[in-house]
């Protein structure tokens, strides 16, 4: 399609989300759910023109999300994602609700496509709450205790190191790696936590001995470290030091015994 009719279609869109906006939205949801019929093109399209409407329409945009979390479907999944890459700070009030949503879907994320957009929900949702600790004072609301973030992900982060980090395939492994990072550094926050956090921690530093975008890897493992400095949150001994080493451009951890966002 031509970018002239791109853009009278993204017009007419507007135009008439200005009264019927629910109707709009409904047709939109609808096209990212369609079967396989459907190509990913018109998907995508549909996914950003969500997230374009919710400059203006926020609010009812990610209601209608909500709604559609009961069953999950990947670009639902991935237009949450952007959703909150968009907006970080207007998505704070809805992330404890989401958050309980994604929770019970869990179970239904089986097959590796739908783990990945779940994975990418959990690392920018999990970057936006990052962002909103040190930019809480640009809110109009009153400040949220960590507590209200750490709870609701806490199941969620146990779940996907418990049941997902053997996984094979590269894709879903990158995917994993970048959610990592993110997810560590918001629960990082909460006292209580630490002994189940670490856990992934030496899964992380094999994978620098696999075939893997170690860019990924070490972004994850830094943003622990620079959380920890930020905030004066004390990592034990033997985490930190690894942590330090992977840090490093270039340097790859040893594999002896000594011895995680916005």
């Amino acid at each position: 399609m031509a970018d002239q009719d791109k853009n009278k279609i993204a017009l007419r869109i507007a135009s008439i989300a200005k009264t019927k906006l629910a109707s709009v939205v409904r047709v939109l949801l609808e096209k990212l759910q369609q079967d396989e019929q459907v190509t990913n093109e018109l998907k995508v399209a549909a996914s950003n023109t969500l997230v374009t409407l919710a400059r203006c329409y926020f609010n009812d945009v990610m209601s209608e999300l909500r709604c559609h979390l009961n069953l999950p479907e990947e670009f639902i999944l991935v237009t949450l994602g952007n959703l909150s890459s968009a907006y970080a700070l207007k998505c704070i009030r809805f992330v404890r609700m989401t958050l309980y949503d994604m929770d019970c879907m869990l179970e239904l994320v089986n097959d590796s496509r739908m783990r990945q957009a779940f994975c990418g929900v959990l690392e920018k949702w999990s970057r936006a709450v990052n962002f909103y600790f040190t930019n809480w004072e640009k809110c109009s609301f009153r400040r949220m205790d960590a507590s209200q973030f750490c709870d609701p992900i806490l199941p969620i982060y146990a779940h996907v190191t418990s049941n997902w980090l053997t996984c094979e395939e590269p894709e879903l492994k990158q995917a994993i790696i970048k959610a990592l990072g993110p997810m560590m550094s918001l629960l990082l926050h909460k006292e209580g936590h630490q002994d189940q956090l670490f856990k992934p921690i030496s899964w992380l530093l094999e994978q620098y001995k696999e075939n893997t975008d170690v860019f990924h890897i070490t972004k994850s493992l830094s943003q622990l470290l620079e959380v920890s400095g930020e905030y004066k949150i004390p990592l034990p001994k033997t985490v930190s030091s690894h942590l330090q080493c992977s840090a490093q451009p270039g340097t790859e951890p040893d594999s002896g015994e000594s011895g995680e966002s916005a």
